[in-house]
């Protein structure tokens, strides 16, 4: 692709080309330390191509990125300088696509959505081999309707990406970064703002798995329950714990997605009610992992109500609507097998059969869910013909997803299913998405004691 030694020179001559950089500006201090950083990273490209690769490069491009994107699209007399600072992150990305091949996608995109931020005042610094993608009308409106966040939103899928395979909490702190920034960054009343809460939210969660702390927990419910006051006007369940105060962390019953960056939904309205929708039931996974941990009876009620009215406001049809009918009967049965309650069990088939009846054969989660109602029948004839709650008092759950058992646990004996899906663990820590003790695990189900179902990834 030709990132060889003529391309710090390319850099410079377009640099010149934009006028003289006023030394005492802001812009001018930016630009300097962006083309230091370029430079850095060519030097170590051409010792060792694999370099760009590390997660420091990273975090470094995402310092220049929260600055440097905004006054890019602001016209003013430094314009083209904020524009250079930018070339830094997207020459970062452009390396990186290079470096990952076929799995150099987001990293393509990124820099070609950075790379269109620069065509905009310096077209000269966009590479050949970027620049028809960069000037692409479509980019260009979104980078324009968006206000520049998309390019937070690129630079961010990679980021997650990068986090989820090292477990990198510097990482995860410049993710939330980014979304805070991006929500202070949209206009009050843009429908794209619920999204970035709902981002913002599961940032929070994706630090408890990580750390497993009681701490980052109660964090990820004070942020959910902060993003819908914010934005919804509250809704969302009863238990929050008095002086909690939103943190920044991402998701572990990892609930749908609020959307695709770049994606445009078919209504702004449509955007909101996904968002609110996804942060909803965040909540009632986040508070579900507190129950399982602390035994209180107020946060599972609260899961509860969360995650019914997640489902309440996710419309018919929408193929979101499995994801939650499925979660909402794996936090019923919890309930079921805590306090035994004969219309929880009741309820958790009802919605369970109801998810597999939206489900179409073949879909991945289709095998998770029907084994969850098959051993959610078990369990309620058992229940029905006994009189008492999971057979033997012990808990009963459903099975996992892609790599556990569906209804392969034993109902008696406190354990269910075949642990966590993929690389989660089961009670002590996650891997892959996975919850920590929570109950619920990516695709799978975990927890200390009683199990609930395996839940459906986003």
């Amino acid at each position: 692709m030709g990132y060889g030694d003529s391309e710090p020179v390319r850099w410079a001559e377009a640099r010149k080309r934009s006028g003289p950089i006023p030394e005492r500006t802001q812009g001018g201090t930016m630009a300097d330390d962006a083309l230091t950083l370029l430079q850095r990273y060519l030097e170590a490209y051409r010792a060792d191509p694999r370099a760009v690769l590390a997660p420091d490069a990273l975090i470094q491009a995402a310092g220049i990125l929260t600055a440097a994107v905004p006054e890019a699209l602001r016209p003013s007399q430094n314009q083209g300088v904020w524009a250079l600072a930018v070339h830094a992150p997207a020459m970062l990305h452009l390396l990186r696509a290079r470096e990952l091949g076929d799995d150099g996608g987001a990293d393509a995109e990124a820099a070609a959505t950075l790379f269109g931020i620069i065509q905009r005042t310096t077209p000269g610094a966009v590479p050949e081999q970027v620049a028809p993608m960069a000037a692409d009308p479509a980019r260009q409106n979104l980078i324009s309707r968006s206000r520049g966040v998309i390019a937070w939103e690129q630079h961010i899928a990679v980021l997650n990406t990068v986090a989820a395979g090292t477990r990198n909490l510097a990482i995860l702190a410049e993710v939330a970064r980014l979304w805070t920034a991006a929500i202070e960054q949209t206009q009050a009343g843009d429908p794209c703002r619920a999204r970035y809460w709902a981002r913002l939210a599961a940032a929070q969660v994706t630090r408890f798995e990580l750390t497993g702390s009681a701490a980052d927990l109660d964090g990820a419910i004070g942020v959910h329950r902060h993003a819908l006051d914010a934005y919804f006007g509250g809704a969302g369940g009863g238990t929050g714990q008095p002086g909690s105060r939103p943190r920044a962390r991402t998701w572990f019953r990892r609930t749908r997605p609020a959307a695709s960056p770049g994606e445009v939904p078919p209504d702004a309205a449509a955007e909101v009610t996904l968002a609110q929708a996804s942060i909803l039931s965040g909540l009632g996974n986040a508070l579900l992992a507190r129950f399982e941990r602390t035994g209180s009876a107020a946060d599972l009620d609260a899961a509860v109500k969360a995650s019914r009215t997640a489902l309440a406001v996710t419309p018919p049809n929408h193929p979101y609507r499995a994801i939650e009918l499925s979660n909402l009967g794996a936090v019923l049965l919890t309930r079921f097998n805590h306090a035994g309650a004969g219309a929880d069990m009741d309820a958790a088939v009802e919605a369970s059969r109801e998810a597999i009846s939206v489900t179409p054969e073949g879909h991945p989660n289709h095998q998770m869910i029907e084994g969850n109602l098959a051993l959610m029948l078990r369990v309620q004839a058992e229940h029905s013909g006994r009189g008492s709650g999971a057979a033997g008092g012990g808990a009963a759950g459903g099975g996992a997803a892609g790599g556990g058992t569906a209804g392969g646990g034993t109902v008696g004996g406190g354990t269910v299913g075949g642990g966590a899906a993929g690389d989660g663990a089961a009670g002590g820590g996650t891997a892959g998405g996975g919850t920590v003790g929570g109950g619920a695990a990516g695709d799978g189900t975990a927890g200390g004691g009683t199990a609930g179902c395996g839940t459906i990834g986003g």
